[in-house]
This record gives structure tokens, C-alpha cells and sequence, in this order.
């Protein structure tokens, strides 16, 4: 019997030399609840399409090892026919409440053999009562009695709500790879690769090879507000172990080019914007597309930048600026050297078409070819050239996002997938390999990685941001800035919010020096828009208030943090459109606008009712608390909760944007009931600053 464990959680796995390997139990310790409630399958695959499980295998030996923070158990398994080896390895930490699972599978035979359904976690687990459960997801924010989830959530809550206890179960699959099942099938949990749509896993193991597995992770918790074990021990968790980011490297603001000048940029607009820019003290800038002569080539176009974007980039860094910059990883244009050179590089659809991205003439290569390394050595020495401390990677590469079904893999043959279903996995291995070797390059330069080229519709997850430094997850325009607040409340809590990067809230927009800018500040502020439109007093009003960030940042770090107890319901608004399930306008008659199609989902139209906010407040309960009024709220007054402060402290509270001190109050009249709170207008925020009296 193998037991791991700290003092909050324990798993037990029957794993005698020469039997069989199953986890016995697994237990909450905190309340000395045991969920597992029948022999599980442990994990389970199709080999060649024969269902194996760990009951097809015998234990060979385990490995033990534990250090000051965390134990580790090995656990070698051997199947005979067919000849495969299993390395089951899990992992606890001392101070998280967490047990983490993978599996290494080698292939022992002389012959290749085809891996897919494959689940490394497969448990039957319950806490108590069918009755009395139920499963949160839509990043935490929508409970249901059941979920099977692909490519979306890569964590679910489970929770028994007469006990007031349960578990988070986490797949760190990346992007469209991943599965998450909660009791789709009777009591079962289980977490693996897609099976079920678009981007289904498949590996080729030639004989001797090996593959490993992502992790899942358990976190158990006992709270009756299961929002407190997302925002703490789980956020704890994911911050301490599964994000590469440190958020004091995040800008503390920042503008990108792409809205509203698209491709229209040049030597002219950007050293004016710049300028702009630096008077109002933003600390970092990033040219989005527009600035190159082909995607592929990546030269820099000489009819807008005759002098060369190193101009550019040293009159950013000269006004006291980061430099940023776009550049596409695996989108090309048609008549790019590049793809007209290596044809043998392209991702092909089932007809050998090559696969295709919405903006005209864009194809995408396959980065499970060479390009792979040429691209990887082309965008280092741009980053060189040009001193880039942000670099954004974006378009398509495993999946055409836009078109559902038309553009998904590689059909290709010569390339290092044997098989389309097994592109998938593999474009997704290279694609984090990249930005892993970039980031070895240039440790200095954060690196974001796009919804589109990860292949999830404003998709985000714990494989991107072990590897990346941050991701842009959505182009949600002023005036959505509602959505764009549900999207970092849902995607910020399953992550880290200072992970998030947007194309948001624009700056010259009638919603931006107020609604839009308090809106960013829920994640970090990042924004869109034409400085030249700007007059004195809104240029006055932002200079305000990027200095007011700077200073909350230098006291406490606000962007670390994202609280919301049962405090603040998740913000009453559309939600992604996913093309997968949207509805294309143009079905009615509605003519498209920009590079990407229209879409809605009917289901999720929202006139934005509630109040909505978030405490961004440290340990001491100290910071920043944002409060929202939408645009169809009929009530000026929200009463406001504080139990984030301790209880036994003093606090004073400041309207931030009211430029008025509310009073000092205790942190038991805080947590008990808080203090009123007014907005007299739809669609305004309110900004209070706690600091401890």
C-alpha cells in the first residue's frame, strides 16, 4: 500500500509487487471524508482500439522519495500482451491541500501500437449524496449536476452542498487537447486527452518510444463558500506551481496598436502615438500587426518604415517605454518565401487544400515539420534585433478557430505525424516547445500566446501558463467592457488574472476614460484606442490614473490578487462566442465587419442587471476594491461585505474615483455588514482603497 498525503488530503493506491494497482482511498482530512466510493479503473486507453485499464497491468515496484516540501511515489507497471510499461507517478505538496497525477506509457513491442482514449485519471469518487452534489464549471461560474467538457474548462468544482465540503479536479492537457468528465457516467471522474470533438488525441509509439502524459491535480477543501477555495487555495496553488509569469514583471500599463489602426500603421503614426503615449505615462507599447512586408518572411515593410523598425523601437525605449510586437508563428502569406519554398511545410485539409485563416491569402505551415526551427530562429532574432520585451504570438496552428470543423489538423503526409489525428497533439507539443525555447533565448521578453494559435475560442488553461507568460484571450471592444469583465472574472480565477492580456477598452471611446478604464484594472490595464483623439482634460484624467496604478502597485501589488467570496455574483453579460455553437450572422443577412465572421449565441444575451466587482486586496486587506454598475441596473446602492480584512483590525476606506474618505471602520463591521456604497449613474464604476487605520 502506497499512502501520500499531508495534512490536508491523503490517496492510498493497493500497489503489491506482482498485483494489481487502484486507489483504495482518497480523503478529505480536514472533515476525514473518504470519496472514493468503488474500485476505480485508475486509468484507461485504447491500444490499437482494445480497451486497457490499470486492471490489465501488474505493479514491478515503487519508488518512494519525499523531500521538505513535497513526497513523490513511482509506481512501475507492466502489461505482457501487449508488451507496455506504465510509470504511474504522483506527487503531494506539504503546504497545498493537492495530489497530482501523470502517466509515462512505453511501448515495449517490436511493432508500433495506436494510444487514444486515453484518461490518466479515471476514478469513481463521491462526496457523500448524488442529491446534495453539484458540478461548477464555465470557469466556475455555472453549476450543473453533471459535465463532460472538452477543449473549455480545464478545472471543475465539485461540491456537496449540505456538507460544505468537495473537491477541485484540474486537467493541465493543453488547449483543444483536453477532456474533463464529472459524472457523465454514474460516479465517475476522469480527466485525459479529447475524444469527442474536433481535435481528438492519437500516438503513434514506434517500438521502444515513449509518452507523457500532462498532469491532473486533486485539491480537496471544506468551506461552506466554495468561492474562497477558488480565490485562495486553489488560486495559492495554481500562482505558486503552475504559472511561469512573476506579476511584478507585468507592465503596469500598456498600449497595443491593433485597434484602430488594423494594418494601417507606419513611421509617421507610431513615433506621434509614442509620444502620446509616454506623456501620459503608459510604461509599455506593443505594434501589432501591420508592420512587416509578408507573414513568413517577417522583413520589415519599407513603405512604412523606411528607416527600419529599430527607430521605432529605440524612440519607445528613449521615452521611457517597453517595447512590444506581434508576429504570427504559423500563419504565412501565400506568396511568402517561405511557403512558396517549402509547399512541403503546409498544414493540408483531407482534399490537400492548404488549411486557411481568415484574413486573406494567410495559410498556415505545420509545426510539426522543419518550419518549426525556422520559424523558432527567425522570431529570436527579431526579438534581438529589436530589444522586444513583449512579444505576442498569434494565428492560427492546430485549429482554424473561426471555421468549426474545416481547418483542424494536418493531413500532410512526410511530416512527423503518422496519422491526422495525431497532429493535433503534436502541432500542440511543438507550439509550447517554441515558446519554451524562446523564453530560454530571451528570459527577459514576456511572451503571450493567443487564443487563436492555442486553438480555443478566448481559451486560457494551466498547460499555457506553465510555459507562457501570458495570454490574449479576447477582443472584447469598448462598449462590451461587461463581457470583458465576465471573461477575467471566469478566466482570471482559473488562472491568474495578470496572465490575461485583452484587447479591451479603448481609449478615445465614450466608455474609456471611466467605465473602460476601471474595467481593465480587474485584470491589468491594457488598452486599445487613437491617442491623437484625446483632449486635455481626458488626457489629464488618465495621467491621473496611471499614476494612481503605479502607486497602488509600489504600496501592494494589486494585480497579484482577485477576490470575490460570495460577495460578487460572476458580471451579467455575454459570454464567449464560441464558434462551435454560435450562430453566424450572416446566416441573416448581416454583413461581416473585420477579419473574423460574426456570430452570437442567443442563449447568452444579457442586459447586465447585477452589480458586478472584485477586492484585489492582499493578505493584510489592503488594496483596491472595484465595484460596477451596468447599464440596465435599476439600483444606485450596492452593500458592500469585506470579509477579506481581519476581523480584529482597524480600517480606513477612500472613494478612490469620488475623491472622498468614507470613514474608518472595524474589520468585524466589515466582515459582518459592510458599508453602503453608491453609484448614481448606469455604466460608471466606483474605486474604494482600503489601508489598515
Amino acid at each position: 500500500m502506497i499512502v501520500i498525503g499531508n495534512d490536508s488530503v491523503e490517496r492510498r493506491v493497493s500497489a503489491g509487487t506482482g498485483g494489481r494497482c487502484t486507489t483504495t482511498a482518497l480523503i478529505n482530512k480536514r472533515t476525514g471524508r473518504d470519496y472514493i466510493r468503488a474500485p476505480s479503473l485508475e486509468f484507461s486507453l485504447s491500444l490499437d482500439g482494445v480497451r486497457l485499464d490499470a486492471s490489465d497491468f501488474t505493479v514491478e515496484n515503487v519508488e518512494t522519495s519525499a523531500r521538505s516540501d513535497r513526497a513523490v511515489a513511482a509506481l512501475h507497471l507492466r502489461s505482457e500482451q501487449p508488451p507496455l510499461e506504465v510509470e504511474l507517478q504522483l506527487l503531494c505538496y506539504a503546504n497545498h491541500a493537492v495530489i497530482r497525477k501523470r502517466l509515462v506509457i512505453t511501448n515495449r513491442d517490436t511493432l508500433a501500437h495506436t494510444i487514444a482514449d486515453l484518461d490518466w485519471e479515471n476514478l469513481e469518487l463521491l462526496i457523500d449524496s448524488p442529491a446534495a452534489t453539484e458540478v461548477w464549471l464555465d470557469h466556475f461560474t455555472r453549476r450543473e449536476k453533471s459535465a463532460l467538457i472538452n477543449m473549455d474548462d480545464c478545472a471543475l468544482l465539485v461540491r456537496d452542498v449540505a456538507l460544505g465540503e468537495g473537491f477541485i479536479i484540474s486537467n493541465e492537457a493543453p488547449g483543444p487537447l483536453k477532456r474533463i468528465e464529472v459524472y457523465a457516467r454514474d460516479r465517475r471522474v476522469a480527466v485525459g486527452y479529447n475524444r469527442d470533438d474536433e481535435t481528438i488525441f492519437e500516438r503513434v509509439l514506434a517500438p521502444g518510444e515513449s509518452v507523457k502524459t500532462p498532469a491532473a491535480f486533486i485539491l480537496t477543501f471544506a468551506t461552506r463558500v466554495p468561492q474562497d477555495a477558488i480565490d485562495r487555495e486553489y488560486g495559492a496553488f495554481v500562482a505558486e506551481h503552475l504559472t511561469a509569469c512573476d506579476p511584478r514583471r507585468v507592465p503596469s500599463i500598456t498600449i497595443n496598436t491593433w485597434q484602430p489602426h488594423e494594418f494601417a500603421i507606419d513611421r509617421a503614426l507610431l513615433l506621434e502615438q509614442i509620444d502620446l503615449a509616454a506623456e501620459l505615462g503608459v510604461d509599455a507599447y506593443q505594434v501589432d500587426a501591420g508592420w512587416y512586408d509578408r507573414m513568413g518572411d517577417w522583413s520589415v515593410d519599407r513603405a512604412k518604415f523606411a528607416g527600419g523598425l529599430e527607430e521605432i523601437a529605440d524612440h519607445c525605449r528613449a521615452r521611457g517605454m517597453r517595447f512590444g510586437l506581434w508576429i504570427a508563428a504559423a500563419t504565412v502569406d501565400e506568396e511568402s518565401a517561405v511557403a512558396l519554398q517549402h509547399p512541403d511545410w503546409l498544414m493540408r485539409d483531407a482534399s490537400g487544400e492548404s488549411n486557411r485563416h481568415p484574413i486573406p491569402g494567410a495559410i498556415t505551415m505545420c509545426l510539426d515539420t522543419p518550419y518549426a526551427g525556422v520559424i523558432s530562429g527567425t522570431i529570436s532574432r527579431t526579438v534581438e534585433r529589436y530589444g522586444v520585451e513583449l512579444l505576442k504570438l498569434d494565428l492560427s496552428s492546430v485549429r482554424n478557430l473561426y471555421e468549426p470543423g474545416r481547418y483542424t489538423g494536418c493531413f500532410a503526409s512526410g511530416h512527423g505525424h503518422r496519422s491526422s489525428h495525431e497532429s493535433h497533439a503534436r502541432i500542440v507539443d511543438r507550439l509550447l516547445e517554441l515558446v519554451s525555447s524562446l523564453k530560454r533565448a530571451h528570459p527577459e521578453c514576456l511572451i503571450d500566446l493567443s487564443y487563436e494559435l492555442y486553438g480555443v475560442m478566448d481559451g486560457t488553461d494551466l498547460a499555457l501558463t506553465q510555459v507562457a507568460d501570458q495570454n490574449w484571450f479576447t477582443n472584447l471592444a469598448s462598449p462590451y467592457e461587461q463581457s470583458l469583465r465576465r471573461e477575467i472574472y471566469q478566466r482570471g480565477r482559473v488562472t491568474r488574472p495578470w496572465t490575461l492580456n485583452f484587447g479591451g477598452a479603448v481609449l478615445d471611446h465614450p466608455s474609456g476614460p471611466h467605465y473602460g478604464l476601471f474595467s481593465t484594472m480587474t485584470a491589468h490595464a491594457m488598452f486599445w484606442g487613437d491617442l491623437r483623439r484625446l483632449d486635455e482634460a481626458t488626457r489629464a484624467h488618465y495621467r491621473k490614473w496611471f499614476a494612481w496604478i503605479r502607486a497602488q502597485r509600489a504600496y501592494s501589488d494589486f494585480y497579484r490578487y482577485y477576490l470575490v467570496s460570495d460577495v460578487f455574483p460572476v458580471p451579467d453579460a455575454v459570454a464567449v462566442r464560441d464558434y462551435r455553437r454560435a450562430i453566424p450572422t450572416s446566416r441573416y443577412g448581416i454583413a461581416p465587419s473585420g477579419i473574423h465572421p460574426a456570430a452570437f449565441e442567443p442563449q447568452l444575451q444579457s442586459q447586465g442587471e447585477s452589480w458586478d466587482g472584485v477586492a484585489r486586496l492582499d493578505a493584510n486587506g489592503e488594496g483596491p476594491i472595484f465595484l460596477f454598475r451596468p447599464a440596465s441596473s435599476r439600483h444606485d446602492r450596492f452593500q458592500l461585505r469585506v470579509p477579506w480584512v481581519h476581523a480584529s483590525a482597524r480600517y480606513r476606506i477612500e472613494d478612490a474615483t469620488a475623491e472622498r474618505v468614507l470613514g474608518t471602520f472595524t474589520g468585524s463591521e466589515l466582515r459582518e455588514t459592510g458599508v453602503p456604497v453608491r453609484i448614481a449613474e448606469p455604466e460608471r464604476a466606483a474605486v474604494l482603497v482600503l489601508r489598515r487605520a
